[in-house]
């Protein structure tokens, strides 16, 4: 489903659900979503670093630790996570016409 790292695909493989359902904002919950999780697990590998390196935790280490993370975290979730909230978005509204390859008739 992923045309790239950082690109999906038009339409799925599989069914030909459209990736994109076609609303300006759609990028923008994918987004809120991706930012959510990312900085959430990378708070946690903080804690689970922190934990481990305790009761003498190299501080410097742990700062550069989280500076990493912040940034890692969101281009590695991704494709995940832009997935996932498209799964939500067709929960929140089932599929309309179009959405499908095979329910478009100039679709090739």
């Amino acid at each position: 489903m992923l045309a790239r790292w950082l690109r999906l695909a038009d339409r799925c493989p599989q069914c030909e659900l459209r990736l994109d359902r076609g609303e300006p904002d759609h990028f923008l919950g994918g987004y809120v979503v991706n930012l959510g999780i990312a900085e959430a697990v990378a708070a946690l590998l903080w804690v689970i670093l922190l934990t481990v390196t305790w009761p003498d935790p190299s501080w410097e280490l742990m700062q550069w630790a989280a500076a990493v993370l912040v940034v890692l975290m969101p281009l590695l979730l991704y494709p995940f996570t832009r997935l996932f909230f498209l799964a939500v978005d067709l929960i929140a509204q089932p599929h309309r016409p179009g959405d499908f390859g095979n329910e478009d008739p100039t679709y090739k």
